[in-house]
């Protein structure tokens, strides 16, 4: 835009004689107003579609004063991941234009949420121990849901003892998600003692001695494939004025020889009237502490027909 004005000059001799003459004064406005933008902004991504940012700016200009900027993208908008190239101008009356940019860059620097199953306590169901099953989640405010990885997969056998799982998540710009939790397998199933048998089951003939007897036992434990059977204890019906201590010269009735082997003495008094009857309690403890008892009895035979219906009923 220009501004022209026409200046006339006079001027006057002394006989009164004029002469004019005119030029003109041209203003012109080529300067474009002064603006101000915003310095480039970085912003934190709150979803799949980026982050909303909102910026302003202002120009002025020495004819037009105050004057509106505008933007290639307006102010408030979703901007994307990564940088993004905002312009800015602002024209005078005069149609000079200035212009401006800076840029807005949005980032994901934000881990997953990662949600964990809680530490599991399982009962072993085999010597290898047992089999944990679990999932976890995990959710990125940019991606979505997002896969979760486990350091030992659900469904795997887990040793007696505490393991430790770790469960990890990355999103798509590499922020990871960690965390973890425990795998406890634990034995407190006492072994079983499936049968229990002696050989002999009877004593013969009654002749004050001690015999052999060898125990048998058949055990099954989840955990431990080997646990420890012995005799802990035995004990007979006798009481004490059953006793005949001349004959026995105070010896034992029993002694425990092996884990399960025990001598049993063949005695018999002829004012009782039952048979003796030894009783043996056997105990299987497994490698955890876990244990069980069972006993087995045998009897002294106190004359040759009770050998011979133990013998109709063998």
């Amino acid at each position: 835009m220009t501004w022209s004005t026409t200046v006339t000059a006079t001027a006057q001799d002394g006989a009164g004689n004029t002469g004019t003459g005119s030029f003109t004064v041209t203003v012109v406005d080529t300067t474009p107003p002064m603006l101000t933008v915003p310095g480039n902004l970085t912003l934190e991504a709150t979803s799949s579609a980026g982050a909303v940012a909102t910026y302003n700016a202002s120009a002025h200009d020495i004819v037009s004063g105050t004057l509106p900027v505008t933007f290639s993208i307006a102010s408030g908008s979703a901007f994307p991941l990564g940088s993004t190239t905002v312009t800015a101008s602002a024209k005078d009356t005069a149609g000079n234009t200035a212009t401006g940019s800076f840029t807005v860059t949005v980032v994901d620097t934000t881990s997953p949420v990662l949600l964990l199953p809680g530490n599991q306590t399982l009962e072993a169901t085999s010597p290898a121990g047992a089999t944990a099953t679990y999932t976890a989640s995990a959710h990125d405010i940019v991606n979505g849901d997002v896969p979760v990885s486990f350091s030992i997969a659900s469904g795997s056998t887990f040793p007696l003892g505490i393991t430790t799982v770790t469960a990890k998540a990355n999103d798509a710009a590499g922020n990871t998600a960690g965390g973890s939790f425990t795998i406890t397998v634990l034995d407190t199933t006492a072994p079983a003692i499936l049968s229990l048998t002696a050989t002999p089951n009877a004593l013969w003939p009654p002749n004050n001695r001690l015999v052999s007897v060898t125990l048998t036992a058949l055990v099954h434990d989840v955990a431990d494939a080997s646990p420890v059977t012995r005799i802990i204890s035995v004990s007979s019906n006798e009481g004490a004025e059953d006793h005949d201590r001349d004959d026995r010269h105070n010896a034992p009735d029993w002694v425990i020889t092996g884990p399960l082997t025990v001598k049993l003495r063949a005695e018999h008094s002829e004012s009782r009237r039952i048979p003796l009857i030894y009783t043996i309690v056997v105990e299987s403890r497994d490698a955890f502490g876990n244990a069980s008892t069972k006993s087995v009895s045998v009897s002294v035979r106190r004359n040759n027909k009770e050998r011979d219906d133990d013998q109709e009923q063998e």
